[in-house]
């Protein structure tokens, strides 16, 4: 490395020198500054002296000394901060938000995000190898990274465009991105940090994808390797895989249930053994033995309030899926109610009782009177659990059974679109052997091969999983499918032909392709009755009026979600340049949410109901229309907010009583607000990574309305903001007196 060191004094300077042992530099004097020559430190030693006279020829009585050390430029670090996990799954539409952030010890030349994509049934290109090479214990690892992406990145550079910032390499927009655009830094930059949104349908990642992005930072040192963060592993689903996914997660919450009923099924059983022995209830004995059963029954009451916070997450994360079954959706809250309302407080009394069982002042009549209390709340905590671990079963053996058609489905259409890319390749290399293939030709078709690849492990995975789940439900029509699927090998025929794919077999594999194909499909409308009339919640309530239910619970939790988003774009939008851009997006994202409640509205199914309703819908497009342009502007503060606010609420059902719920049967109006207020507030106990990473619970609680949207709009309705979905006003007048008129015509029908 090289120094100069620059002096400035009062007035003009004649001359200056700087001295280093035995060499002396003349300095170059300028006004009141003087320069020294760039110097490699080595030649200057530790120590230096910098010695000026000024125009009338005066020079200080002593020089200016400094002594030299050195310091090992460090690499930077960069981290991507506020995820809770490394490995997620998102839908293709939804993004994920985090933050990256990287420091250097003297400076930052740029930071960016980049990734690589493989099919979520393909290998690592690392996958084989599993054991360490011991020739590399020198490897550079980091480097290695580096060296991954950079061979797998799709994009090559093209022309640069010259009104385009340096840091920004250009791309051609015709494929899909493998990075960011670069945030660049400084010489003396030594800390940068931004906001990331990432989508995977805008920067064309392919549903049933897997993604493994990181963070770069690059050092200003010269000829430094870029420096990585930890590695964010990102499972892009399709709608059948995301809900299948959805439903694992389900089954894994039923096996903690499972637990929470052996623990509560334990506690009672020491219970009645410490109640039984009545000579020892006098006993200090006794008292510790109760004060240990206490402990673990408040442990699983605790357990339990953990179990219902995963359930919720898991029904969160099945909301985002409109092809998710609404009835099973409406299942699985009733199921996480029951828990709240019926196993909790038992659990909870019991355990108050053993309390005052344990105290050493308690008669032997006293302590039994209180066991026999605790065991009776016990007892009602277990058939309460019971009773959910049963339904909850039930539930999901049916959406299990369900998505056998959806993944059927997926299946049938993966190898239609192997079929339709095998044509394209057959015209261009007809007649060719082998090796007279170009090296394009030979890629596209290992990349056509491995998709077959893929579609065959999930063929048979399909085909196992049906062979698994009839040996529990025992299905004419499923096993009429597994039957066939047995019979006709569809598992070493669908292999066998990515076999014909890589040795040039297009124009015979391209008819194969397409009747496995349509064989698929077959399998899947054969099951296609089965999977419509599966897992009904017992018929309580019109299955258009449910779909229609969940529906506008997922229009409000979206839009709470967006919110949350907006208030954390207004806070960091000083230290966030793309603030505008990032704001932006998410107009993009209010706009696709009100063409979704447009799409509501135009339903076939929802006909019946939109007399009167459509207008409701109509205001909350509306609203959400004036959200979006407020966003593209970019504004992102409390009018916007407010805005939002007030689509919630709209869209929130009452929990005003009214003279139904004082009956003993509720009318089918009351139950579905009931219902809905519920779920909504289901919904928003938990957030996880993608849509929304924030650690803070949202209550959907309606903000106070400031600015420009708290007054009134002229005509447009106005909505009495008390506290979102734990408080949530009431919906128009006209909404609840056409959702009545409905219900009351289906009771006389009844009559």
């Amino acid at each position: 490395s090289s120094v100069s060191f620059e002096g400035k004094i009062s007035r003009a300077v004649g001359s200056g020198t700087l001295d280093a042992g035995k060499l002396t530099l003349d300095a170059t004097a300028k006004e009141a500054t003087f320069t020294t020559p760039s110097t490699e430190l080595a030649k200057l030693g530790t120590e230096i002296a910098l010695r000026w006279t000024d125009i009338h020829g005066l020079t200080p009585v002593q020089p200016y000394s400094l002594k030299l050390g050195t310091t090992q430029d460090a690499p930077p670090r960069v981290e991507i901060q506020n995820l809770d996990a490394q490995e997620i799954a998102i839908l293709p539409t939804e993004d994920v938000r985090f933050t990256l952030a990287a420091t250097d010890d003297f400076g930052l030349k740029e930071m960016w995000v980049g990734w690589t994509v493989r099919g979520i049934n393909e290998k690592p290109k690392d996958a084989k190898k599993t054991a360490k090479d011991p020739n590399d214990k020198g490897k550079d690892w980091v480097g290695d990274l580096w060296n991954e992406w950079k061979s797998q990145a799709e994009v090559k550079p093209v022309a640069a465009d010259p009104n385009k910032p340096a840091g920004n390499p250009a791309v051609d927009p015709k494929k899909p991105a493998t990075e960011l655009p670069r945030m660049a830094g400084g010489q003396m930059v030594r800390e940068l940090s931004r906001p990331i949104v990432w989508t995977p349908a805008a920067l064309g990642v392919p549903p049933d994808s897997v993604v493994e992005l990181t963070g770069y930072s690059l050092d200003y040192l010269p000829n430094r390797e870029p420096s990585t963060s930890w590695k964010l592993t990102i499972f892009v689903l399709s709608p059948e895989k995301h809900a299948e996914r959805v439903r694992e997660k389900m089954d894994q919450v039923l096996k903690q249930l499972d637990e929470r009923i052996r623990d509560e099924e334990r506690a009672l059983e020491e219970n009645k053994g410490i109640a039984e022995n009545k000579e020892d209830l006098k006993t200090e004995k006794a008292g510790e033995e109760i004060k240990r059963v206490e402990a673990s029954e408040k442990a699983n009451e605790d357990a339990l309030g953990k179990l219902s916070e995963q359930m919720a997450e898991v029904m969160k994360e099945a909301l985002k899926n409109k092809d998710f079954p609404s009835d099973t959706m409406n299942e699985w809250s009733k199921i996480a109610e029951a828990l709240k309302q019926e196993a909790a407080p038992k659990m909870s009394d019991a355990a108050q009782q053993m309390a005052q069982a344990a105290q050493a002042q308690q008669s032997p009549q006293q302590r039994s009177e209180s066991l026999d209390k605790a065991m009776k709340d016990q007892q009602a905590a277990l058939d309460a659990m019971r009773q959910a671990a049963s339904k909850m079963k039930t539930t999901n053996e049916n959406l299990f059974a369900r998505n056998f058609y959806n993944r059927l489905k997926l299946a049938s259409s993966v190898e239609q679109q192997i079929s339709d890319g095998l044509k394209k390749l057959a015209k261009a290399t007809v007649g060719l052997k082998p090796d007279e293939i170009g090296a394009s030709e030979k890629k596209s078709f290992e990349a056509v091969a491995g998709k077959q690849d893929g579609n065959v492990k999930d063929v048979d995975t399909i085909q196992n999983d049906m062979t698994a789940f009839l040996r529990r439900m025992p299905n004419e029509k499923y096993q009429k499918v597994v039957g066939e699927m047995e019979e006709k090998r569809a598992v070493p025929e669908l292999g066998e032909l990515a076999n014909s794919v890589r040795a040039n077999l297009g124009l015979k594999s391209v008819g194969r392709a397409k009747a496995w194909g349509e064989q698929l499909g077959a399998w899947a409308e054969l099951l296609r009755e089965e999977a419509q009339g599966g897992g009904k919640g017992g018929g309580e309530m019109d299955p258009d009026m449910m779909e229609l239910m969940i529906a506008l619970v997922r229009l409000a939790v979206t839009e709470d979600t967006i919110r949350e988003q907006t208030t954390e774009l207004e806070r960091t939008k000083d230290k966030n340049p793309s603030h505008p851009d990032d704001s932006s997006k998410l107009g993009t994202t209010q706009n696709q949410l009100s063409g979704t409640a447009k799409e509501i509205e135009e339903n076939p199914k929802f006909a019946k109901f939109m007399g009167q309703v459509g207008p409701l819908l109509d205001e909350v497009t509306s609203l959400m229309q004036e959200v979006a342009g407020n966003l593209h502007k970019p504004d992102t503060g409390a009018d916007t907010t407010a805005t939002q606010g007030i689509i919630i609420e709209m869209l929130v059902p009452p929990d005003k009583k009214s003279d139904d719920s004082q009956s003993q049967s509720p009318s089918p109006m009351a139950q579905m607000q009931q219902q809905m207020q519920k779920m909504m507030q289901q919904m928003t106990k938990s957030r996880s990574a993608g849509g929304n990473n924030s650690k803070n619970p949202s209550d959907l609680q309606g903000t106070t309305a400031q600015g420009s949207t708290a007054k009134d709009k002229g005509n447009q309705r106005t909505v009495e903001k008390s506290g979102g979905a734990a408080n949530a006003g009431e919906w128009p007048e006209e909404f609840r007196e056409a959702l009545q008129a409905y219900f009351q015509s289906l009771e006389e029908k009844k009559k």
